[in-house]
């Protein structure tokens, strides 16, 4: 168990190299210069009144002269070090802004993937056991839905029924939990709604075609045939031999989740790392892309690890040695 921990570690460390180094490259490759973007920002968008010099100490102050090779490793170093920077417009230290808005987009992924789990996996198991009634072929749909449309658009369509309809609008300012918890939960449901749809869909329609597969196996008609009570047939001897599969796909869309929040960030005005990461892009903040960037490929590393884990404890047969 410990060099199988050993051995996934050093991959997702690898993993995560391999993501900031094409960041990083594209990030350069991509046309414009940053700065000229700097110093167009200085000056209120007067390019006329930049000089060649004037970009030379921008460079220079925001470490953009030295060779590519050396902004590399002295940003691999100082991520190391939890030292990410600073913004190059803003000022601001990208760490601290980090663990300021970390908590918003953590709180939207948890709500959004309790939600989904809450309402994917009994959906998925209704459908199984009801099958081919009118109740699997409803749910069927439901979730189908759920797959065909994307996210952002049912959010989209949230708020412009909100304000034509019913005259509603989501709050604007964030309100953090400990000031105001239900304020903080009315501001959250609908954002992780939308997100945990798509989520719930893809695990509704996946816990439905394992537990079939499970519930055509021998020894769950022997089960039936002893004369066990049905919900015991489920609990016990179904359910947690389908949740194998399933617990894939909870770790994907819990993946998946965190990537999603950047639109919902931005339409709910969620002051989020997604939101930061959108910022970012737009000005081609390279301290603050790189590392979020980083943040998101360890996040997807940890998650991937932590489901191979849960199949040890669904199923004592997997070993990892």
């Amino acid at each position: 168990m410990q060099a199988y921990l050993a051995r996934r570690i050093i991959l997702g460390g690898l993993t995560a190299l391999l993501v900031s180094l094409l960041i990083f490259a594209i990030l350069r490759i991509a046309p414009g210069d940053v700065a000229m973007m700097i110093a167009m920002e200085i000056t209120g968008g007067e390019a006329s009144d930049i000089t060649e010099e004037d970009l030379q100490a921008i460079r220079e102050s925001v470490g953009l002269n030295a060779p590519l090779p050396q902004q590399y490793v002295n940003w691999l170093f100082d991520i190391l070090r939890l030292d990410w920077g600073t913004s190059m417009f803003s000022g601001t230290e990208v760490w601290a802004e980090f663990k300021s808005r970390i908590p918003i987009t953590l709180q939207l992924v948890i709500m959004a993937q309790g939600l989904a789990i809450s309402l994917g996996i009994p959906a998925g198991v209704i459908m199984a056991l009801r099958r081919d009634t009118w109740i699997d072929y409803v749910v069927r749909i439901f979730s189908l839905a759920g797959l065909s449309v994307p996210s952002f658009w049912t959010a989209t369509l949230l708020l412009v029924g909100g304000m034509y309809l019913l005259d509603w609008n989501p709050r604007l300012k964030y309100v953090p939990f400990v000031d105001d918890p239900v304020e903080n939960l009315k501001q959250f449901i609908w954002p992780a709604v939308m997100l945990g749809y798509i989520s719930s869909a893809t695990q509704a329609r996946m816990m439905r075609s394992t537990m079939l597969e499970v519930l055509r196996q021998d020894y769950i008609r022997t089960a039936h045939a002893k004369g066990l009570r049905a919900f015991v047939v489920v609990y016990r001897h179904t359910l947690k031999n389908a949740l194998i599969p399933v617990v894939t796909v909870i770790g994907v869309t819990f993946a998946l989740t965190m990537g999603g929040s950047i639109i919902i960030e931005q339409i709910f005005s969620l002051p989020g790392i997604g939101r930061l990461m959108i910022e970012g892009m737009n000005q081609r903040d390279y301290p603050v892309v790189q590392s979020l960037v980083t943040v998101f490929s360890m996040w997807v590393v940890f998650v991937n690890l932590l489901v191979d884990l849960t199949y040890g404890v669904l199923d004592p047969r997997v070993r990892y040695d």
